[in-house]
């Protein structure tokens, strides 16, 4: 068998290795764009939760947020769905529903990481700072101990007070609280994670 150079399995010459390894790269992130704006996604600390009403006014008011998008916003704008970018591909001629995901959650999130909301600023940073607050007042709006009819149940079937289950659910959420100020703090420190 012969060796063909241009064939499937051929070595193929990099050409990019040079200017990565001396820092010569561009990236989109290094790319500085007159009056661009940044934006950045709150996401629902809940696996599954309704959305009793968003407050946009503290959000709007941080310093450099330009706007503040939810799942209502983007309904009242007719904007559909994201289309479902792993159905699989059915012969052709073949009747299927292929669903779409809603931009920004309306009415209730579905998982955790579910999009509520998007702050939009005129910096990163400050996009950051906006979605780190939100993000606070997000996780505090939701408590077992709010609904009487999961309390009762959590305390029947757990043995214990209710008063015991509401101690229990604040030091964990202090503990969810202090474990999202330090990522908000990691992700200053590394914003293209973000």
């Amino acid at each position: 068998m012969t060796s063909n150079s241009t064939g499937i399995g051929a070595p193929v010459r990099r050409v990019e290795d040079q200017r990565l390894l001396t820092g010569q790269g561009r990236f989109v992130d290094d790319m500085k764009i007159a009056d661009a704006a940044y934006a950045c996604v709150v996401r629902s600390p809940h696996a599954h939760a309704r959305i009793r009403g968003i407050d946009k006014s503290a959000t709007l008011a941080a310093p450099g947020v330009l706007a503040v998008f939810t799942g209502e916003d983007v309904l009242r704008n007719g904007f559909g769905g994201l289309p479902c970018g792993s159905f699989p591909m059915l012969p052709t001629g073949s009747k299927s529903h292929c669903p779409t995901q809603p931009i920004l959650a309306i009415e209730k999130v579905r998982h955790a990481g579910d999009r509520v909301a998007l702050v939009v600023a005129e910096t990163l940073m400050q996009a950051m700072d906006a979605l780190n607050d939100r993000e606070k007042h997000i996780l505090t709006e939701r408590r077992l101990s709010e609904d009487p009819k999961t309390l009762e149940e959590l305390s029947q079937v757990y043995d214990v007070s209710r008063e015991r289950i509401r101690q229990i659910e604040v030091r964990a959420f202090e503990k969810l609280q202090k474990a999202l100020m330090n990522l908000a703090s990691e992700r200053r420190l590394l914003p293209s994670l973000v």
